[in-house]
């Protein structure tokens, strides 16, 4: 038997059943009402945190218990077993009144009613997943300890997953979390998502003082194995500037959660539908192709994640976007828009000629993007008729009508300067 003494508390505050998740980790935390608790059966002993407000004079962790789904399936069937015997032995009894008769077939047909609702129940449970558990059981020193346990879930998986629909002009955020793999059901459970990682330092490192020593010396000094012997030319690489910018962290709280164990569980942590300008963003600096895309500025902050694209509610793609600020002027793409058709004829040297037609039946929308040399003086060519960015980026916007079809004719050419 395992003796631990936890530190007395004076006072300790009562917390809902919490799970705190942070980029490296998962903790939960329990309020425990009985001196004996059930913990999954994969947790290690270290790894089990208790504090209460009385001492914790002892605690023994005791085998597998049987999962929880395998003890309801065995209850159920004591339960069916008991009402066939019953059956059985009601329906070979010998009456002969027929109030008694009837009274009988009442009994009998409420008896197979509840055979059927039982043998329904276990069939639900044949696809519950099984997951096995072991008991804890404590010793305290005082009557009505508040008493709240912690630990981490090692084996739970948690993703986030974001999904965008561009639908009659207006565009659909919704942030999830996936929570899977439990090893057991957690109900009302509070849920805390943190950015950053459990693991962060907190305290500074151990200061050691710092010699200096020329590599012409044979030996200065015998420094003790805790002080850090360094070259004149580390010595500077060793100072640090801290920032006096702090960010601040946001972070998510989800109240009254219902958790499933071995389950795919899906958390809403925000949606907002906001307006959106759709333009064809067409790409002449590249593959010159007509991309949809949509842009907005959110009213609260998109978290990084996998990001699932849906136009007019059909799916068109998956990929990895990264963290928007709320009222951040941003864009989306939502993949290639055929009924745009560009083709590209290339010129001279740095000239080309774009054909741009609108093959739908409504006016589009198109942002014309190509681009010019930073490091050089250069002189625009063509009819595009707009001016560079100090990055060199070129962006034309105009409305092509339904079968329109317009002609750019791009290019540069570099200004040579006397010497």
């Amino acid at each position: 038997m395992k003796i631990v003494l936890i530190l007395f508390l004076g006072i300790f505050p009562i917390f809902a059943n919490t799970l705190e998740i942070y980029s490296d980790k998962a903790i939960l935390t329990k309020n425990i009402k009985e001196n004996s608790f059930i913990v999954p059966f994969e947790l290690d002993q270290k790894d089990l945190s208790i504090n209460s407000n009385c001492n914790i004079e002892e605690i023994s962790f005791g085998n597998k218990i049987e999962d929880e789904i395998s003890l309801k399936k065995q209850s159920l069937q004591n339960r069916l077993k008991a009402l066939k015997d019953s059956y059985e032995i009601i329906k070979n009894s010998n009456l002969n009144n027929i109030n008694d008769i009837k009274n009988l077939s009442g009994i009998l047909n409420e008896n197979l009613t509840s055979q059927a609702e039982i043998l329904k129940e276990i069939d639900s449970l044949s696809n519950e997943p099984a997951f096995y558990t072991k008991k804890v059981t404590i010793k305290q020193s005082c009557k009505n300890p508040k008493t709240t346990i912690s630990y981490p879930i090692n084996d739970a998986l948690f993703k986030t997953l974001n999904s965008v629909n561009f639908k009659d002009g207006k565009i659909s955020i919704k942030q999830s979390l996936i929570i899977s793999n439990l090893k057991e059901n957690l109900d009302d459970v509070f849920i805390k998502i943190y950015p950053y990682s459990v693991k962060s330092s907190k305290t500074p490192g151990k200061f050691t003082p710092t010699f200096i020593y020329n590599e012409e010396a044979t030996k200065v000094f015998d420094a003790p194995a805790t002080m850090s012997i360094v070259k004149n030319d580390s010595l500077k690489a060793s100072n640090l500037e801290s920032s006096q910018n702090q960010k601040k962290i946001d972070f998510f709280e989800i109240s009254k959660q219902h958790l499933k164990a071995l389950k795919e569980n899906i958390i809403i942590l925000n949606s907002q539908v906001l307006d959106a300008n759709l333009t064809n963003y067409i790409d002449a600096y590249s593959g010159s192709k007509a991309y949809i895309a949509a842009s907005f500025s959110p009213k609260n902050d998109i978290n990084e994640a996998l990001t699932r694209f849906f136009l007019d509610d059909v799916f068109v793609q998956n990929s990895y976007e990264s963290k928007i600020s709320k009222n951040e002027i941003s864009t989306y793409f939502f993949g290639l828009n055929n009924l745009i058709e560009v083709s590209k004829t290339d010129l001279n040297n740095n000239e080309a000629k774009f054909n741009i037609k609108n093959n739908s039946s409504i006016d589009q929308n198109i942002t014309f993007v190509t681009k010019i040399p930073v490091n050089v003086e250069v002189e625009i060519l063509g009819d595009l008729n707009a001016s560079a960015g100090s990055n060199g980026k070129i962006e034309k916007n105009f409305i092509l009508k339904n079968s329109e079809e317009k002609v750019i004719n791009f290019g540069y050419k570099e200004i040579k300067t006397s010497k």
